[in-house]
C-alpha cells in the first residue's frame, strides 16, 4: 500500500552487511572509536523499537478495517430496511405505516 509504516529495507542483506561490518571492527581492534560502537548500540535499540511499533500499527490497522467492514454491514443493512417500508409506503398506502396519512 505504501504508507510510511512500511519499509521496502532488505533484513537479511542488512544483517549479512552487518556482520560483515562487526569482522572488520575486530580486525581494527585499537583504531576503533569506541563511541561509534555505543552509537550503533543505541541505533539498534531503536530499530527494535519502530520494528516493535510497525508491529503494533499494523495490528491496529487490521483491527480497523475490520471495524470499517462491520459498519458498511451495519449501514447497508439499516439503508435496506428503510427502502423496504419506504416501498412498503408506497405499494400499500402510507394509512398502514402512519394512521392513516
Amino acid at each position: 500500500m505504501g504508507t510510511e509504516f512500511e519499509f521496502t529495507t532488505d533484513m537479511l542483506g542488512m544483517k549479512e552487511r552487518a556482520k560483515e561490518l562487526e569482522q572488520r571492527v575486530k580486525n581494527m581492534s585499537g583504531k576503533v572509536d569506541r563511541n561509534a560502537i555505543s552509537k550503533l548500540e543505541k541505533d539498534e535499540k531503536q530499530e527494535a523499537s519502530a520494528k516493535s511499533m510497525l508491529a503494533q500499527v499494523l495490528k491496529d490497522k487490521e483491527k480497523i478495517e475490520e471495524t470499517i467492514k462491520e459498519l458498511d454491514r451495519c449501514k447497508r443493512e439499516a439503508l435496506e430496511k428503510t427502502w423496504e417500508v419506504v416501498n412498503g409506503c408506497v405499494h400499500f398506502g402510507c394509512r398502514f405505516l402512519f394512521g392513516g396519512v
